[in-house]
Protein backbone atom coordinates (compact mmCIF):
# COMPACT_ATOMS: atom_id res chain seq x y z
CA UNK A 1 0.00 0.00 0.00
CA UNK A 2 2.76 2.71 0.78
CA UNK A 3 4.37 2.05 -2.33
CA UNK A 4 6.87 4.65 -4.20
CA UNK A 5 7.16 5.69 -7.79
CA UNK A 6 10.58 3.58 -8.18
CA UNK A 7 8.99 0.42 -6.99
CA UNK A 8 5.99 1.37 -9.05
CA UNK A 9 8.13 1.47 -12.33
CA UNK A 10 9.86 -1.32 -11.22
CA UNK A 11 6.00 -3.18 -11.11
CA UNK A 12 5.49 -2.10 -14.44
CA UNK A 13 8.98 -2.92 -15.87
CA UNK A 14 8.30 -6.59 -14.63
CA UNK A 15 4.55 -6.50 -15.98
CA UNK A 16 5.97 -5.58 -19.36
CA UNK A 17 8.76 -8.13 -19.54
CA UNK A 18 6.25 -10.98 -18.17
CA UNK A 19 3.70 -9.73 -21.09
CA UNK A 20 4.36 -12.55 -23.79
CA UNK A 21 2.34 -14.82 -25.63
CA UNK A 22 1.02 -18.01 -23.15
CA UNK A 23 2.07 -20.58 -25.98
CA UNK A 24 5.74 -19.93 -24.38
CA UNK A 25 4.87 -18.90 -20.69
CA UNK A 26 4.43 -21.63 -18.19
CA UNK A 27 1.50 -22.11 -15.87
CA UNK A 28 3.69 -20.70 -12.93
CA UNK A 29 4.78 -17.77 -14.80
CA UNK A 30 1.50 -17.24 -15.57
CA UNK A 31 0.09 -17.33 -11.90
CA UNK A 32 2.83 -14.92 -11.36
CA UNK A 33 1.74 -12.71 -14.10
CA UNK A 34 -1.90 -12.24 -12.67
CA UNK A 35 -0.45 -11.34 -9.42
CA UNK A 36 1.62 -9.06 -10.69
CA UNK A 37 -1.25 -6.99 -12.95
CA UNK A 38 -3.51 -7.55 -10.05
CA UNK A 39 -1.18 -5.85 -7.71
CA UNK A 40 -0.36 -3.08 -10.35
CA UNK A 41 -3.68 -2.36 -10.70
CA UNK A 42 -4.28 -1.98 -7.13
CA UNK A 43 -0.92 0.50 -6.60
CA UNK A 44 -2.36 2.41 -9.79
CA UNK A 45 -5.86 3.12 -7.89
CA UNK A 46 -4.38 4.26 -4.50
CA UNK A 47 -2.32 6.52 -6.64
CA UNK A 48 -5.29 8.39 -8.11
CA UNK A 49 -6.94 8.27 -4.62
CA UNK A 50 -3.89 10.02 -3.14
CA UNK A 51 -3.53 12.43 -6.17
CA UNK A 52 -7.24 13.75 -6.14
CA UNK A 53 -7.54 13.77 -1.81
CA UNK A 54 -7.50 17.30 -0.35
CA UNK A 55 -3.81 18.09 0.59
CA UNK A 56 -2.93 18.48 4.34
CA UNK A 57 -2.69 22.08 6.47
CA UNK A 58 1.32 21.53 6.06
CA UNK A 59 1.18 20.91 2.63
CA UNK A 60 -0.41 23.99 1.98
CA UNK A 61 1.39 26.33 4.01
CA UNK A 62 4.85 24.67 2.26
CA UNK A 63 2.78 25.70 -1.18
CA UNK A 64 2.28 29.22 0.08
CA UNK A 65 5.81 29.30 1.18
CA UNK A 66 7.23 28.36 -2.11
CA UNK A 67 4.87 30.81 -4.35
CA UNK A 68 5.70 33.67 -2.12
CA UNK A 69 9.90 32.82 -2.56
CA UNK A 70 9.12 32.40 -6.34
CA UNK A 71 7.85 36.01 -6.52
CA UNK A 72 10.45 37.85 -4.58
CA UNK A 73 12.67 36.26 -7.05
CA UNK A 74 10.94 37.08 -9.68
CA UNK A 75 10.70 40.77 -8.35
CA UNK A 76 14.60 40.55 -7.96
CA UNK A 77 15.28 40.01 -11.36
CA UNK A 78 12.85 42.49 -12.74
CA UNK A 79 14.29 44.86 -10.80
CA UNK A 80 12.06 47.90 -9.05
CA UNK A 81 9.16 48.75 -10.28
CA UNK A 82 8.43 52.33 -12.01
CA UNK A 83 5.61 53.82 -9.97
CA UNK A 84 3.03 56.01 -11.69
CA UNK A 85 3.47 59.90 -10.06
CA UNK A 86 0.46 61.33 -9.95
CA UNK A 87 -0.55 64.88 -9.07
CA UNK A 88 -2.29 65.48 -5.93
CA UNK A 89 -2.43 69.76 -6.26
CA UNK A 90 -5.63 71.26 -5.71
CA UNK A 91 -5.81 72.83 -9.06
CA UNK A 92 -5.72 69.17 -10.98
CA UNK A 93 -7.55 67.62 -8.43
CA UNK A 94 -10.57 70.01 -9.12
CA UNK A 95 -11.05 69.79 -5.50
CA UNK A 96 -10.21 71.90 -2.06
CA UNK A 97 -7.20 71.08 -0.21
CA UNK A 98 -8.35 69.23 2.46
CA UNK A 99 -9.88 67.00 -0.22
CA UNK A 100 -6.83 66.45 -2.31
CA UNK A 101 -4.68 65.97 0.64
CA UNK A 102 -7.37 63.08 1.68
CA UNK A 103 -6.51 61.31 -1.92
CA UNK A 104 -3.01 61.52 -1.67
CA UNK A 105 -3.22 59.83 2.24
CA UNK A 106 -5.56 56.63 0.66
CA UNK A 107 -3.61 56.66 -2.72
CA UNK A 108 -0.31 55.55 -0.08
CA UNK A 109 -2.01 53.52 1.73
CA UNK A 110 -4.06 51.34 -0.53
CA UNK A 111 -0.36 51.15 -2.45
CA UNK A 112 1.17 49.41 0.83
CA UNK A 113 -2.03 46.91 1.61
CA UNK A 114 -4.02 46.86 -1.65
CA UNK A 115 -7.79 46.84 -0.53
CA UNK A 116 -9.58 43.65 -2.02
CA UNK A 117 -13.44 44.61 -3.59
CA UNK A 118 -16.37 42.98 -1.11
CA UNK A 119 -19.67 44.17 0.08
CA UNK A 120 -22.51 43.75 2.10
CA UNK A 121 -23.58 40.30 2.99
CA UNK A 122 -19.54 39.30 2.10
CA UNK A 123 -17.64 36.60 4.52
CA UNK A 124 -14.52 38.76 5.51
CA UNK A 125 -11.48 37.74 7.78
CA UNK A 126 -9.52 40.80 9.18
CA UNK A 127 -5.57 40.66 10.27
CA UNK A 128 -5.32 43.82 12.87
CA UNK A 129 -2.35 44.63 15.31
CA UNK A 130 -3.38 44.75 19.05
CA UNK A 131 -4.12 47.96 20.32
CA UNK A 132 -2.25 46.66 23.80
CA UNK A 133 0.61 45.29 21.96
CA UNK A 134 2.78 46.33 19.50
CA UNK A 135 3.55 42.52 18.24
CA UNK A 136 0.60 41.12 19.09
CA UNK A 137 -2.03 40.32 15.98
CA UNK A 138 -5.59 39.23 16.21
CA UNK A 139 -7.96 37.66 13.64
CA UNK A 140 -11.79 38.78 13.23
CA UNK A 141 -13.44 36.25 10.87
CA UNK A 142 -17.79 37.69 10.08
CA UNK A 143 -20.00 38.49 7.95
CA UNK A 144 -20.04 42.30 6.59
CA UNK A 145 -23.32 43.86 7.34
CA UNK A 146 -22.94 47.49 6.39
CA UNK A 147 -19.99 49.30 4.51
CA UNK A 148 -19.64 52.98 4.68
CA UNK A 149 -17.79 55.14 2.25
CA UNK A 150 -16.98 58.81 3.40
CA UNK A 151 -13.07 59.55 2.10
CA UNK A 152 -10.14 58.35 4.75
CA UNK A 153 -13.37 57.47 7.65
CA UNK A 154 -14.37 54.76 5.39
CA UNK A 155 -15.66 51.69 7.28
CA UNK A 156 -17.39 48.39 7.61
CA UNK A 157 -18.83 46.20 10.13
CA UNK A 158 -18.20 42.61 10.65
CA UNK A 159 -20.58 40.34 12.67
CA UNK A 160 -20.19 37.20 14.43
CA UNK A 161 -21.37 34.99 17.38
CA UNK A 162 -19.86 33.68 20.16
CA UNK A 163 -21.58 31.20 22.89
CA UNK A 164 -24.87 31.82 21.40
CA UNK A 165 -24.15 36.01 21.95
CA UNK A 166 -24.33 38.29 18.73
CA UNK A 167 -21.08 41.15 18.76
CA UNK A 168 -19.88 43.30 16.24
CA UNK A 169 -16.66 44.89 15.29
CA UNK A 170 -15.94 48.25 13.55
CA UNK A 171 -13.11 48.53 11.10
CA UNK A 172 -11.92 51.64 9.74
CA UNK A 173 -11.29 50.80 6.15
CA UNK A 174 -8.04 52.45 5.96
CA UNK A 175 -6.37 52.01 9.24
CA UNK A 176 -2.95 51.79 9.92
CA UNK A 177 -3.73 49.01 12.27
CA UNK A 178 -5.17 46.32 9.62
CA UNK A 179 -2.41 44.16 8.29
CA UNK A 180 -4.30 42.14 5.66
CA UNK A 181 -8.66 41.94 4.84
CA UNK A 182 -9.01 38.37 3.06
CA UNK A 183 -12.51 37.96 1.55
CA UNK A 184 -13.07 34.54 2.32
CA UNK A 185 -16.80 34.25 0.22
CA UNK A 186 -17.42 36.68 -2.03
CA UNK A 187 -20.74 37.98 -2.63
CA UNK A 188 -23.59 40.13 -1.86
CA UNK A 189 -26.95 40.71 -0.72
CA UNK A 190 -30.22 42.34 -2.08
CA UNK A 191 -29.80 45.02 0.84
CA UNK A 192 -27.25 47.59 1.28
CA UNK A 193 -27.44 47.03 4.90
CA UNK A 194 -28.06 43.97 7.06
CA UNK A 195 -29.27 45.18 9.90
CA UNK A 196 -32.03 43.15 9.99
CA UNK A 197 -29.60 40.34 11.09
CA UNK A 198 -29.64 41.70 14.81
CA UNK A 199 -33.03 40.80 15.02
CA UNK A 200 -33.04 37.59 13.46
CA UNK A 201 -31.57 34.50 15.18
CA UNK A 202 -27.96 34.15 16.35
CA UNK A 203 -27.03 31.09 14.20
CA UNK A 204 -28.22 33.27 11.07
CA UNK A 205 -24.54 35.14 11.71
CA UNK A 206 -22.88 32.73 12.66
CA UNK A 207 -19.80 32.05 10.89
CA UNK A 208 -17.08 29.19 12.37
CA UNK A 209 -13.24 31.02 12.98
CA UNK A 210 -11.93 28.26 10.48
CA UNK A 211 -13.71 28.93 7.62
CA UNK A 212 -11.62 28.18 4.76
CA UNK A 213 -14.47 29.87 1.87
CA UNK A 214 -14.37 29.42 -2.04
CA UNK A 215 -11.76 31.74 -3.96
CA UNK A 216 -14.07 34.03 -6.35
CA UNK A 217 -12.78 33.44 -9.89
CA UNK A 218 -11.86 36.88 -11.95
CA UNK A 219 -14.53 37.47 -14.69
CA UNK A 220 -17.85 35.99 -12.78
CA UNK A 221 -20.72 37.73 -12.05
CA UNK A 222 -20.82 38.19 -7.76
CA UNK A 223 -23.52 35.90 -6.32
CA UNK A 224 -26.60 37.43 -4.61
CA UNK A 225 -27.65 35.92 -1.35
CA UNK A 226 -31.43 35.63 -1.47
CA UNK A 227 -33.15 34.65 1.98
CA UNK A 228 -33.30 31.08 2.72
CA UNK A 229 -36.24 29.33 1.26
CA UNK A 230 -36.87 26.48 3.79
CA UNK A 231 -36.90 28.98 6.59
CA UNK A 232 -40.08 28.74 8.55
CA UNK A 233 -42.57 31.72 7.84
CA UNK A 234 -44.79 33.73 10.09
CA UNK A 235 -47.64 32.24 10.08
CA UNK A 236 -50.25 35.59 9.70
CA UNK A 237 -53.27 35.35 12.22
CA UNK A 238 -56.60 36.06 11.41
CA UNK A 239 -58.41 39.52 12.19
CA UNK A 240 -59.67 39.49 14.92
CA UNK A 241 -63.55 39.04 14.78
CA UNK A 242 -65.69 41.95 16.00
CA UNK A 243 -68.66 40.58 18.72
CA UNK A 244 -71.82 41.74 16.00
CA UNK A 245 -74.11 43.87 18.88
CA UNK A 246 -76.98 45.85 17.75
CA UNK A 247 -75.24 49.07 18.57
CA UNK A 248 -72.53 48.04 16.46
CA UNK A 249 -75.10 47.17 13.39
CA UNK A 250 -77.04 50.39 14.26
CA UNK A 251 -74.06 52.69 14.00
CA UNK A 252 -73.07 50.41 10.88
CA UNK A 253 -76.41 51.36 8.93
CA UNK A 254 -76.27 54.52 10.04
CA UNK A 255 -73.46 55.20 8.25
CA UNK A 256 -74.56 53.24 4.93
CA UNK A 257 -77.87 55.35 5.13
CA UNK A 258 -75.88 59.01 4.78
CA UNK A 259 -74.05 57.70 2.15
CA UNK A 260 -77.42 56.36 0.25
CA UNK A 261 -79.34 59.59 0.96
CA UNK A 262 -76.06 61.99 1.31
CA UNK A 263 -77.16 65.64 -1.15
CA UNK A 264 -74.68 66.07 -4.38
CA UNK A 265 -72.54 69.43 -3.19
CA UNK A 266 -72.92 72.22 -5.62
CA UNK A 267 -69.26 72.73 -6.78
CA UNK A 268 -68.70 76.30 -7.46
CA UNK A 269 -66.42 78.49 -8.85
CA UNK A 270 -63.42 80.38 -7.84
CA UNK A 271 -65.19 83.39 -8.20
CA UNK A 272 -68.11 82.20 -6.65
CA UNK A 273 -66.02 81.17 -3.40
CA UNK A 274 -64.01 84.48 -3.09
CA UNK A 275 -67.72 86.01 -2.74
CA UNK A 276 -69.15 83.18 -0.67
CA UNK A 277 -66.27 83.95 1.95
CA UNK A 278 -66.86 87.14 2.06
CA UNK A 279 -70.47 86.75 2.62
CA UNK A 280 -72.15 88.53 -0.47
CA UNK A 281 -73.63 85.28 -1.39
CA UNK A 282 -76.38 83.97 1.20
CA UNK A 283 -77.16 80.96 2.47
CA UNK A 284 -80.39 79.39 2.13
CA UNK A 285 -83.50 79.94 4.72
CA UNK A 286 -83.50 77.12 7.23
CA UNK A 287 -86.70 76.05 5.82
CA UNK A 288 -84.91 74.60 2.38
CA UNK A 289 -81.92 73.03 3.99
CA UNK A 290 -82.16 69.32 4.46
CA UNK A 291 -82.59 67.82 7.17
CA UNK A 292 -81.19 65.07 9.53
CA UNK A 293 -81.77 61.56 8.72
CA UNK A 294 -82.49 60.18 11.73
CA UNK A 295 -85.93 62.85 11.63
CA UNK A 296 -87.50 61.57 9.31
CA UNK A 297 -89.91 58.59 10.65
CA UNK A 298 -89.67 56.57 7.47
CA UNK A 299 -85.86 56.02 7.46
CA UNK A 300 -85.96 55.24 11.32
CA UNK A 301 -88.72 52.50 10.72
CA UNK A 302 -86.31 51.21 7.87
CA UNK A 303 -83.35 51.36 9.76
CA UNK A 304 -84.68 49.06 13.26
CA UNK A 305 -86.53 47.06 10.86
CA UNK A 306 -83.03 46.04 9.45
CA UNK A 307 -81.47 46.04 13.09
CA UNK A 308 -83.56 43.16 13.82
CA UNK A 309 -83.46 40.97 10.83
CA UNK A 310 -79.84 41.21 11.00
CA UNK A 311 -79.21 40.27 14.73
CA UNK A 312 -81.77 37.38 14.19
CA UNK A 313 -79.52 36.11 11.38
CA UNK A 314 -76.40 36.25 13.61
CA UNK A 315 -78.62 34.24 16.49
CA UNK A 316 -79.61 31.44 14.19
CA UNK A 317 -75.73 31.54 12.65
CA UNK A 318 -74.77 31.10 16.44
CA UNK A 319 -76.97 28.22 17.34
CA UNK A 320 -76.03 26.39 14.22
CA UNK A 321 -72.22 26.91 14.19
CA UNK A 322 -72.76 25.39 18.48
CA UNK A 323 -74.75 22.31 17.20
CA UNK A 324 -72.60 21.69 14.44
CA UNK A 325 -69.14 21.76 16.91
CA UNK A 326 -71.33 19.46 19.54
CA UNK A 327 -72.11 16.89 17.27
CA UNK A 328 -68.26 16.88 16.27
CA UNK A 329 -67.37 16.34 19.72
CA UNK A 330 -69.85 13.16 20.08
CA UNK A 331 -68.37 11.87 16.99
CA UNK A 332 -64.87 12.51 18.26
Amino acid sequence: TGLTMAALRALRSVASVCARPPSLVSASQQSLNTQLSARLTQCNRLYAKKAAAKPSKKKQKLAMLREQRLAERQEQTEGPRVQEIIDFSPKVQKCDLMTALMREEIHHRTLEKPLPEFYAGSIIAVNYLDTMSKTKTRRAVGICIAKRKKGIGSNFILRNAENGIGYELRFNTYSPFIQSIEVLQLARRRRAKLYYLRDRPVKESYISPRFEGTRSVPGEPIPVIKANPNRTKVVKREPHRRLVTKRYIKAKLKKELKQERRPERIKLSKRHERRFKAGRINLPPKEERPTTLLSNPEIRHELKRRVRRIYRQDKARAKLSQAAALEAKHRS
